[in-house]
């Protein structure tokens, strides 16, 4: 039996423009409750809220090639395809922002890492750690949380930098 698709290339290529405004809105909503996990100190969970709305930033991007295709469509829907459209965000807000550029090594082991950080907000693990925790470790994800938020939060539309075309404002 053939699995469903998880896409519908027409579908997607009529109503592309509606679907990005909704992944823009989603991106939004995502980073406003990080920020209410963040004022309770649950960082973990804010820094699985930012990842994921910078997923969703990345589908903006990908929305915003003229020209669809199953290849493109299928980065929507797989994380570590997602991942480097991600760090090219990130990339560009830190060299607007900071004037900091990242090497494409460390940009590669960020890439590598990012579908994993999902799972590490999130569950617990079954397999021996470090320091043997088995759950996330909330202030572990203290800075990255606060890190990641403050990348989304300089999404700005202020139109000063090439990220803003793909910017959206916090409510």
């Amino acid at each position: 039996m053939d699995k469903p698709k998880k896409f519908d290339e027409p579908f997607v290529r009529m109503h592309k423009e509606k679907i990005a405004f909704d992944a823009l809105e989603n991106a939004n909503a995502l980073m406003n409750e990080a920020q209410l996990l963040i004022s309770r100190k649950f960082y973990a969970r804010a820094a699985f809220l930012c990842i994921t709305s910078l997923e969703e930033l990345a589908k903006v991007v990908v929305l915003s090639e003229k020209k669809i295709n199953t290849k493109l469509l299928k980065s929507l829907i797989r994380h570590e395809l997602k991942a480097p459209i991600i760090m090219d965000l990130v990339q560009e807000l830190l060299l607007y922002e900071t004037s900091i550029f990242v090497g494409e090594e460390q940009k590669q082991r960020m890439i590598d890492r990012l579908p994993k950080m999902r799972e590490d907000t999130l569950y617990t693990r079954l397999k021996e750690t470090k320091k043997n925790s088995f759950r996330p470790n909330n202030l572990y994800w203290k800075k990255r949380a606060l890190n990641l938020y403050g990348y989304l939060a300089n999404l700005s539309c202020t139109g000063e930098s090439e990220a803003s075309d793909f910017c959206f404002c916090a409510s």
